[in-house]
């Protein structure tokens, strides 16, 4: 549980930096393109960002549970 909460954070985040770079070195040619790329953008880091979010709580419900198992045995 921890371990996936663990990789959900770190995919999300990585996610979110390489959307972030790539959104910079796109050349834009038109207006529609324009709000195209920015909505996709928007679209993209909602769902990075969720992942990551729920990544975190996963991590530390699985630790919570996890101290759980090791201190009340």
């Amino acid at each position: 549980m921890t371990l996936i909460g663990v990789l959900l954070f770190v995919a999300g985040l990585l996610g979110y930096l390489i959307l972030n770079q790539k959104v910079k070195t796109v050349e834009i040619k038109s207006e529609g393109e324009l709000v195209y790329i920015m909505h996709l953008h928007f679209l993209l880091g909602t769902i990075f960002l969720i992942g990551t979010v729920f990544g975190f709580i996963l991590t530390i419900v699985g630790g919570a549970f996890m101290l759980q198992k090791i201190v009340i045995p």
